[in-house]
């Protein structure tokens, strides 16, 4: 019976430990609650200890703030997880808000909100009360940037993000991504700002020492990317320091009877092939179909040049 308790109690602290206070909330201005309440759905539900499932319309109710038009509940959730979620003005499906493309988690396809919990702090993380159907909270511009971290390696602490809306800090601003090497985060905007530039970039880390190097094209002239948000924007996919979208660099793999090095790998322009021996070397490189893109027979040097340019992006 003790080792059982000691177990339960085990638990039960483990769950503690990993629980954050997350406060949804919505402004229901300009659009009457419905006679059920207005009720929040989500993949949250069973994780905050609400019955039956996820995707309830029915069981998570938003209160009302007294005096004012918004509605809100608190959970606890573990952190370190991506949540999607609706709110409905009802008790069920009919009542279900439409979100715009802006603040969609891939903003065609899935049409649910989507929030990242990035702390363990002890506080309760709030977004703002965002309007029911709409992309921010009143007075403000939703603001979501991204970028392609394709041809990096990226820090164990992740992707984050330094700018003018959180104090151009490179610790607190988790980006999150949904696959194929896009990190993203959405930031709210006083519109009151909306001709007032707004600087940042992209950092592999949380460090000052993960800042990437903005090219001069993109550049505000501080190694920043800068904007305007005259309305709800979002900012278009760019490789990590790059004005544009990432090319995918060549990747090479060896196979070798002797010690050689391959350097950098991958590349995008150059390669150097370099063997420890002195004397006649043969060289064949293949793409992943098996298929003969370059040959170099009876080489004759300790190193060779080879232009990665020159073959298609890919491995």
């Amino acid at each position: 019976m003790k080792h059982a308790f000691f177990f339960i109690l085990t638990l039960f602290f483990y769950q503690a430990l990993s629980a954050k206070k997350v406060k949804f909330s919505v402004d229901m201005d300009g659009t009457p609650p419905d006679s059920h309440g207005v009720h929040i759905t989500g993949d949250f539900q069973t994780a905050a200890g609400y019955p039956g499932g996820n995707w309830l319309p029915n069981t998570t109710q938003m209160i009302n703030e007294p005096g004012t038009e918004i509605y809100s509940v608190v959970v606890d959730i573990p952190a370190f997880a991506k949540y999607e979620y609706k709110i409905i003005n009802a008790n069920a499906t009919y009542g279900l808000e439409f979100v715009p493309i802006p603040s969609r988690v891939n903003e065609v396809f899935n049409d649910n909100r989507w929030i990242y919990i990035d702390s363990l702090s002890d506080d309760t993380t709030f977004f703002g009360a965002i309007r029911f159907s709409g992309n921010a909270p009143k007075g403000k511009y939703l603001l979501r940037y991204k970028v392609d971290m394709l041809n990096e390696v990226i820090s164990l602490q992740g992707v984050h993000l330094s700018a003018t809306v959180q104090g151009l800090n490179p610790a607190t601003t988790y980006m999150y991504s949904f696959g194929l090497g896009v990190h993203e985060y959405i930031a709210y905007i006083d519109s009151t700002a909306s001709g007032i530039q707004q600087d940042y970039k992209f950092v592999n880390g949380n460090s000052a020492i993960g800042y990437e190097f903005v090219p001069n094209p993109c550049s505000n002239g501080s190694n920043f990317r800068t904007t305007l948000v005259p309305n709800d924007s979002v900012l278009p996919v760019v490789c990590y320091s790059s004005c544009t979208t990432c090319v995918p660099l060549s990747r090479f793999l060896t196979s070798q009877k002797e010690n050689i090095s391959l350097f950098p790998n991958p590349a995008s322009e150059n390669v150097w092939l370099e063997f420890s021996e002195e004397g006649e070397h043969d060289v064949c490189i293949l793409d992943m179909n098996g298929k003969v893109v370059a040959d170099y027979k009876k080489y004759n040097n300790n190193r060779l040049f080879i232009q990665a340019q020159l073959f298609s992006p890919g491995l």
